[in-house]
């Protein structure tokens, strides 16, 4: 069996995910034919999703670490064949505060 890994780059740490390529079986309630073939994830929020639960952003992060491994995955058992992920952008660090 493969071993895929992921490496933090913040932190430098490598996560190693043995069971990754197992492949998750299609929801009977979904018909193959009618999946796409590309799906796009803007990941935004979840520093903010933290702080609303009263937990550090970097638990944020942490958690859309685990959502992003889980769309992978599911993209590999399913047979998506292209996805596009954007995760951050350098211009986070210059926006304007939100205004509510």
């Amino acid at each position: 069996m493969s071993v895929v890994a992921f490496q933090d780059e913040v932190e430098g740490e490598i996560f190693a995910d043995e069971d990754f390529l197992e492949v998750e079986p299609l929801p009977v309630e979904l018909q193959p034919e009618l999946l796409p073939k590309h799906v796009a994830v803007i990941m935004d929020g979840n520093g903010r999703w933290a702080k609303m639960k009263g937990l550090p952003a970097s638990a944020g992060h942490v958690a859309g670490t685990q959502s992003f491994k889980r769309i992978v995955k599911l993209c590999y058992s399913w047979g998506i064949k292209v996805l596009t992920v954007f995760a951050f952008s350098m211009d986070n660090w210059i926006r304007p505060k939100v205004i509510n």
